[in-house]
């Protein structure tokens, strides 16, 4: 996971099928990248195990919505708007005009319906209560290694650590990792037009500060954030 969120609809449709994978006895486990707050974070949510990286930035379980208001300037430049409405609000998030006090109290009303089924789903995959999950939500980022002090990831660590775990979980010993889109070598050589074309594909193994030695590191006593970490007891807020 790699992302900074987004749709509340697209991320627990993600949190679902993860969710749906895991009950049909297939592990699922998650693991961070740079960031993976409010949205990124909701994903992990269907996890059987979510791994993060100790400079991870993630949580931000809140959530935050509006609009920009752009009436004062069109009417600067002459530029003019109509259109029909169906209903009183039915226009509510219309760039031209602010909200309405109304329409102000539906917005609340709908911020704080998905920020407590967001809190509720972290609460029923952390193994925490309502209070818990309030105390480290509202909002707030977190470090990966904060967010293994609270409860909300399961272990420090890289793609490498996660692969373990998941090897574990399923029983499945010491086989061979696949990576997925498996590319031809003369891809890298061929011109791509987006990021989903197989030649943009990267190696993920950069996930973990230690690349393919993090377990050999580990075992060295070596720390866990990679080479370049900050000494033990310095905390980043």
């Amino acid at each position: 996971v790699d992302s900074r969120g987004g749709s509340p609809t697209a991320s627990d449709a993600i949190r679902r099928e993860s969710e749906l994978t895991g009950k049909a006895g297939i592990p699922v486990v998650a693991a961070m990248g740079d960031v993976a707050g409010s949205g990124g974070y909701y994903v992990t949510l269907g996890a059987d195990a979510v791994v993060a990286q100790p400079g991870t930035i993630t949580g931000s379980i809140g959530v935050i919505t509006g609009k920009p208001v752009f009436g004062a300037l069109m009417e600067r430049f002459g530029v003019t708007t109509d259109s029909v409405s169906s209903a009183e609000h039915a226009g509510m998030f219309d760039t031209d005009r602010p909200f309405t006090e109304s329409e102000w109290e539906r917005v609340n009303a709908l911020l704080d319906e998905i920020y407590d089924d967001f809190v509720g789903k972290v609460a029923q995959a952390r193994g925490m209560t309502r209070e818990q999950v309030h105390e480290v939500a509202r909002g707030r980022v977190w470090t990966g290694r904060d967010a293994l002090e609270r409860g909300l990831v399961d272990e420090l660590g890289g793609l490498a650590t996660a692969v373990r775990l998941a090897r574990e979980r399923a029983g499945a010993g010491p086989l061979p990792l696949r990576t997925f889109p498996r590319t031809h070598p003369l891809d890298r050589f061929r011109p791509h037009e987006s990021s989903e074309d197989l030649a943009s594909a990267q190696p993920q193994s950069t996930l973990s500060p230690w690349g393919a030695l993090e377990n050999a590191a580990l075992a060295m006593g070596l720390p866990v954030g990679g080479p370049l970490s900050m000494a033990d007891g310095w905390e980043i807020r």
